[in-house]
């Protein structure tokens, strides 16, 4: 359904790196998180929802990653596509980090979109009016 591999980057601020032979590396720097599918993703924004504004219940912060898609996974050159939402689900198995580093897990359904190049986070209160 989806063509393309986009990246997730961490910056590894811990000194060090468990290599896939099982030594340590050393160094800081950027390195590769986690591998998403999307098609021609053209924006991420990272969203953070309190407790406050998620079904009753709820106690931590939930953060989630949105991409938007700018092409179709099925007809060359259509724009229309989707926009897909992660959580991060912070003390999950990453198996790229071979470590409890967390990953994004999708959280729903793509939501449809044509061409979608850009993500603006809003909330919407109760009176009808938001903020960005």
């Amino acid at each position: 359904k989806f063509k393309w591999y986009s990246y997730i980057y961490r910056f590894n601020h811990e000194g060090f790196a468990t290599l896939e032979d099982g030594s340590q590396g050393r160094g800081l720097g950027f390195e590769v998180y986690q591998l998403i599918k999307t098609n021609a993703a053209s924006d991420a924004v990272f969203i953070t929802i309190p407790p406050s504004l998620q079904p009753s219940g709820a106690t931590a912060d939930l953060t989630v990653l949105a991409i938007s898609n700018f092409l179709s996974p099925t007809v060359d050159g259509s724009t229309e596509s989707s926009t897909q939402f992660f959580q991060l689900l912070g003390d999950a198995w990453n198996p790229l980090l071979r470590a409890q580093a967390g990953i994004f897990d999708s959280l729903q359904d793509p939501v449809p979109s044509v061409g979608a190049s850009a993500l603006s986070p809003m909330r919407v209160t109760a009176g009808g009016t938001g903020d960005a």
